[in-house]
């Protein structure tokens, strides 16, 4: 989740925050910066879509919301708007 893909990106020396184009999927290449954002928008947003369990996707509810709360949170004090 959230505090995982902070402490990969501090390992792998990423910025914390970056807006993540459009077309960033399609047109990813060594040039472009992966954060935990770029993460969260590719890649964790979409867990709770393929677990196929009821009690699987019943958590990762919980999990997705907490998720989108602080992504958008986030944003608003990277922009400083909070």
């Amino acid at each position: 989740g959230v505090a995982r893909a902070f402490a990969f990106g501090g390992y792998k020396g990423q910025r914390l925050w970056a807006n993540v184009p459009p077309d960033y999927r399609e047109c990813q290449t060594t040039k472009h910066q992966h954060t935990p954002v770029h993460e969260y928008q590719i890649k964790l947003s979409k867990i709770k879509e393929r677990l196929l369990t009821e009690s699987a996707r019943r958590l990762a509810e919980e999990r997705h919301a907490f998720m989108v709360e602080f992504f958008a949170q986030l944003e608003q004090e990277v922009r400083g708007l909070a």
